[in-house]
Parts: C-alpha cells; sequence; structure tokens
C-alpha cells in the first residue's frame, strides 16, 4: 500500500496498482517494467608487459561501444604508459543505459645500466669498464665484446658505448638499454736532465736540473733523492749514473736514465 513501490526486479515485470476514493470506486492501472542486463565485455592485449618507452594494444569486446580511460573510444586503445598503469574501459550497448566496466593493468619495466671503472688514466696505461645492472652486454668499439666487463688502453680521450639488455619477469620481457663511458688520457710527461757545466772533473761541483715534470726522484745505487736538481761533488774520475723520475700534475710518470762523465 501507499503511493509508492519500491522494489528490485530480475527480470521484465508487469506491475499493476489499484486505487480507491472516498465513495469506494476502484481503478486500476499497469505498467511494464523492462529490465535490461549489462553486456559482458572483455579486455585482453597481447603486450600486458613492456619496456619503459614501448606501447601496449588494449583490445575490448562484447558491447557496441566503448569508453577508455583517458576520453578515448573504439574497441582498440594504444597506450604508452612511463609506468604500470590500470586502464579502465565502460561498454555499453544501443538502446540500454546499462553499462559493464573492465580494468587491466600494463606493467612497466625500466631498465637500469651501470658503467663503472678507472675513467681517467695516464698514456700507456690499461683500465678496466665493468657494466653492470643488465642480464647481456656488448661493447662496441674495435671488435663487438660481449662480457660484463672489458679492459682498454686508448691513446687518445675515448668514448666507449656498451649495448644492454634487461630481462624481466623471468626472460619474458627483455628491455634494451645503451649506455656511454668517456676515457680521459693524460699525457706522460717528457722530461730530461741538464747540467749547468756540461763538463767537470773531479772534486768540482756540479748541478743536474731536471725538466718536463712537476716533481722528481733522483735514484742511485744506494740513494733517492726527491728534488727538483740536484748537486754532485765526485771526489774520483767516475761515469755517474742516474734514473731520473718524473711525475706530471696528473699523476702520469715517466723515467729516464742520465750519464755524466767526470774527468
Amino acid at each position: 500500500t501507499g503511493t509508492t513501490l519500491s522494489t528490485s526486479l530480475s527480470t521484465t515485470t508487469l506491475i499493476t496498482v489499484q486505487g480507491d476514493n472516498q465513495f469506494g470506486c476502484i481503478s486500476n492501472t499497469s505498467q511494464v517494467v523492462s529490465v535490461q542486463t549489462a553486456p559482458t565485455i572483455n579486455v585482453a592485449t597481447a603486450s600486458p608487459s613492456i619496456c619503459s618507452g614501448s606501447s601496449s594494444t588494449l583490445n575490448v569486446t562484447g558491447a557496441n561501444s566503448y569508453t577508455w580511460t583517458g576520453g578515448s573510444n573504439g574497441n582498440s586503445f594504444v597506450v604508452n604508459p612511463s609506468q604500470t598503469t590500470v586502464y579502465s574501459v565502460d561498454g555499453s550497448n544501443t538502446g540500454n543505459p546499462c553499462i559493464a566496466t573492465k580494468t587491466l593493468e600494463v606493467t612497466v619495466f625500466t631498465p637500469v645500466l651501470t658503467i663503472t671503472g678507472n675513467t681517467v688514466i695516464c698514456n700507456g696505461a690499461q683500465t678496466n669498464l665493468t657494466a653492470g645492472s643488465a642480464s647481456t652486454y656488448s661493447w662496441t668499439h674495435d671488435a663487438p665484446f660481449y662480457n660484463a666487463d672489458t679492459s682498454v688502453s686508448p691513446n687518445t680521450n675515448t668514448t666507449y658505448t656498451v649495448n644492454a639488455t634487461h630481462e624481466f619477469n623471468g626472460g619474458q620481457v627483455k628491455c634494451p638499454i645503451s649506455g656511454t663511458i668517456e676515457v680521459i688520457v693524460n699525457p706522460t710527461p717528457t722530461i730530461s736532465a741538464i747540467a749547468t757545466r756540461t763538463s767537470m772533473c773531479a772534486k768540482e761541483t756540479n748541478t743536474l736540473n731536471a725538466n718536463g715534470a712537476s716533481t722528481y726522484t733522483w735514484v742511485t745505487t744506494n740513494t733517492t733523492i726527491a728534488a727538483n736538481s740536484l748537486t754532485i761533488n765526485p771526489t774520483t774520475a767516475t761515469i755517474l749514473t742516474y734514473t731520473l723520475n718524473g711525475t706530471s700534475a696528473k699523476g702520469c710518470e715517466a723515467n729516464t736514465v742520465f750519464l755524466f762523465n767526470v774527468s
């Protein structure tokens, strides 16, 4: 009884209402309530897991029209997410106000590549470069190297490139990534020793001056002297032999052997 009926229906139903007035007169009327169901939609993709920068095509079936999150319409939706994202699609049929909603998650994997090593060396030296965080590697200098690490000995500043692949999801998703590292090559010093006097006799004094580097050591059989110049005062005629080691301001080393004849 009452002027309002609230009910829940599962199928199309004929509802009849009967009323009477103060004089006992009775009247009735009927109304068909049509119960419609939402369409059954299915959403799928061939690429539920992708690498960052890649795309995935989402496909939906089961209805006449669709609306995706982001405002796109149609039964296909190409997405290029930068991170793992859940997409939602509404599906409906013409003349049916009922809407079905389905969601689909696209997982995004982002590969990471690290390259380490001594990036500043002296000419003639060797450095070991190591790539990490990926699954497979290919260095592109000279002949390709397929290990994570490679040894190089450039004579000029050189940039090295490694192409890598990072495997995710048990190897089902393989994401490529590349990286570079520059090796700076500092020159070795060219050192020399010059005597203040080009000739001398025993018991005389002379000075040997080093050139071409920042710091020096003079090495004989029994002594090592750190100095830019060396004063000598031999007591007998002899041939003096010194190994002169020089280090540049950037830490590169060189050496030379200096012979001086004492009469």
